[in-house]
């Protein structure tokens, strides 16, 4: 279900992400969730359009306000109180599905072309 964040929870949470992946080695701070497993969305997305761990950290550090969909609760049981930040954006002609959240790293749990209307509240 999720809920809307004001837009200044929104610029707190990415300016905690561009921190964390504004260093020398930003992919170092950045967990791609499945990003080796077949069968999984982001893999085949990656695989497909020859992304990589650079180019999502790139991609995530364009995401502003504007990006923003809604806020979660990870759906993993094991996270079950964590929270997880939606976001939508352009990559080349597709719109893509961006699921963050933070734990000491950026994890980045979704990075694949969007299979739902993604709804923009910031826009």
């Amino acid at each position: 279900m999720g809920w809307i964040c004001t837009q200044e929870e929104v610029e707190k949470f990415l300016e905690n992400v561009h921190i964390l992946l504004s260093g020398i080695s930003p992919e170092n701070n950045l967990y791609v969730l499945k990003e080796n497993k077949a069968g999984d969305k982001t893999h085949e997305y990656m695989i497909r359009n020859n992304i990589n761990r650079q180019i999502i950290c790139t991609e995530i550090l364009k995401l502003d306000t504007t990006n923003y969909s809604k806020t979660d609760y990870d759906d993993n049981p094991h996270f079950k109180n964590e929270k997880v930040w939606l976001f939508g954006q352009m990559y080349g002609t597709e719109e893509l599905y961006i699921k963050l959240k933070l734990r000491g790293k950026v994890i980045c749990l979704s990075f694949h072309e969007k299979q739902f209307d993604i709804k923009y509240p910031y826009l």
